[in-house]
């Protein structure tokens, strides 16, 4: 194993060309072995990180600098599966905090800021040090986070991750739990299109799901809830119930969008079918008829084995049409496949897009 200063000789090297960030990414990653971060002696390797993303900060590229520091936080999330123990992770997602605020992508830096929160709280016991951490000053000065609301939730962050430590070592999960508490920004138009999914933790997460052998559906619910939650604009209130009925999700729809999403509405509905069997008329038409009794326009079906009828648009598929033809509901459903092509890289908003066109205009 090298040692950080051939590596950082090394980067410095490639830093003078103009299109170094590859190779860049491909030496950190190749010379620096997953393992060493569990270990004491990683603080150096940390730092390389932070100065290589340093550099293209200083040098006004700061989407470069976010890849880095990206590509950092995947790394670490692949090394905690593959050594089953918690690494901090508080160094990336600060600095990924700052460089969208920089770039003006409100929701973004506030999302990285409330993962950075957790890890924090989780590293601290629940009590986390204003003057020893870099989170609080953020949040309670640039976000506006009263102080005890800050504490509660790093105090509620620490709760959680002791419920589940396995899951809890990826913020993102106990994040679901908390936000239904967070007002989030609103997003402005050029963050509109990205998905910030942690693709290690869903793929991990998934994985968990497929391989034991039940069907357990809370579980998926809250799976699915994490895709969704991870849209900027989304608000996400899982196991909603009204007088009448129960959604597995309720979304706020707040993104001030020109795009597709607009047809949405303010509010759209989901339902999360994890079964061996695709999903029948009955379960289609009783959900359209749900949105119209709470006048919501759509909903999103997370179906882990599709619905019947999908070649030839009959059965299930076609009471999908026929709920938008007859009654205006647009009901988009999202497959296993689906679901594998997001966590390796497909852009959720693009998918939705996708299904959403194929119902209201029979495209394929």
């Amino acid at each position: 194993m090298k040692s950080p200063e051939e590596i950082s000789k090394q980067i410095e090297v490639l830093l003078q060309k103009r299109d170094c960030l590859s190779e860049v990414l491909s030496a950190l990653l190749s010379e620096i072995p997953r393992e060493i971060y569990t270990k004491i002696e990683a603080a150096p390797y940390f730092a390389l990180w932070q100065t290589t993303a340093k550099w293209f900060e200083e040098n006004g590229r700061f989407f470069e600098a976010n890849s880095v520091f990206e590509a950092l936080y995947q790394e670490l999330n692949e090394a905690q599966k593959e050594t089953s123990l918690r690494i901090h992770k508080g160094m990336p997602l600060v600095w990924l905090s700052d460089n969208y605020l920089r770039l003006e992508q409100p929701w973004h830096a506030q999302r990285f800021l409330l993962l950075t929160i957790i890890e924090d709280a989780i590293a601290n016991n629940g009590l986390v040090n204003p003057n020893t951490t870099g989170s609080y000053h953020r949040a309670v000065w640039y976000f506006g986070m009263a102080d005890e609301l800050f504490r509660k939730y790093a105090k509620e962050a620490h709760e959680l991750y002791l419920q589940d430590q396995d899951l809890g070592k990826f913020p993102e999960w106990i994040l679901l739990y908390l936000s239904a508490h967070i007002a989030m920004k609103y997003p402005i138009y050029h963050e509109l299109d990205s998905y910030p999914l942690n693709r290690s933790f869903a793929k991990y997460w998934f994985g968990k799901l497929c391989s034991s052998g039940k069907n357990l559906g809370r579980p998926f619910e809250d799976f699915c809830a994490l895709l969704l939650s991870c849209i900027p604009g989304f608000e996400v209130k899982m196991r909603a119930s009204t007088q009448d009925y129960h959604f597995d999700a309720l979304v706020r729809n707040k993104s001030i969008s020109a795009d597709f999403r607009k047809d949405f509405g303010n509010y759209l509905a989901t339902e999360s079918k994890n079964w061996e069997k695709p999903v029948q008329p009955d379960v289609i038409a009783y959900f359209a008829s749900r949105l119209v009794f709470h006048d919501m326009k759509s909903g999103i079906l997370f179906s882990k084995n599709g619905i019947t009828g999908e070649r030839d648009n009959r059965n299930a598929a076609l009471t999908l049409i026929k709920s938008f033809y007859k009654i205006g509901r647009i009901i988009m459903v999202v497959n296993e496949e689906d679901i594998q092509e997001i966590i390796q890289g497909r852009n959720l908003i693009n998918l939705l897009q996708e299904k959403y066109e194929q119902t209201r205009f029979g495209t394929r």
